[in-house]
């Protein structure tokens, strides 16, 4: 059975400045944005071929704007998800690690100021993914998705 996904949005999006060594993060709105979690998410998932994906995110303000980002991007790829809501780094770990999914994503930027943002993407185990481990794959992916996004119409 062939799956058609939502389109996605059709904005011009670049991923090599905000996907670091073992994360992604830069300042909000300015370098990363809600539509740049939302394909990030749905590359993800695509990555891990999911079933179920958990997502937490921190304290940050911008945090509940990119975690409905990262859940629709997800939800998107047909991927169920478990929120586990605000929540630490090491609580993300941890439902990776025990709870029957097939990874995990946490929406923060670390020790960073507060206008940073960003996201870890972890596999089951509590396995932190990062660039020479698949963050690389899944940047690729993500680019893949937005240039075939369909172009907007044209304006008469």
């Amino acid at each position: 059975m062939k799956i058609c996904y939502p389109p996605l949005p059709p904005v011009p999006m670049h991923f090599h400045d905000i996907v670091k060594s073992y994360d992604v993060r830069a300042i909000h709105p300015d370098q990363i944005t809600d539509a740049h979690v939302e394909v990030l998410g749905r590359a993800f998932a695509h990555y891990l071929n999911a079933r179920t994906i958990a997502v937490g995110r921190d304290c940050r303000t911008s945090s509940p704007a990119f975690h409905r980002a990262v859940v629709n991007g997800i939800t998107a790829h047909g991927v169920n998800v478990v929120d586990l809501g605000e929540v630490s780094t090491p609580m993300v770990y941890h439902a990776a690690g025990t709870l029957d999914v097939d990874g995990a994503v946490m929406i923060t930027a670390s020790h960073n100021p507060p206008k940073y943002n960003g996201m870890k993407f972890v596999r089951p185990g509590a396995v932190l993914i990062g660039r020479d481990s698949g963050l690389a794959d899944i940047q690729r992916i993500a680019e893949e998705f937005v240039v075939k996004a369909p172009a907007p119409a044209a304006q008469p």
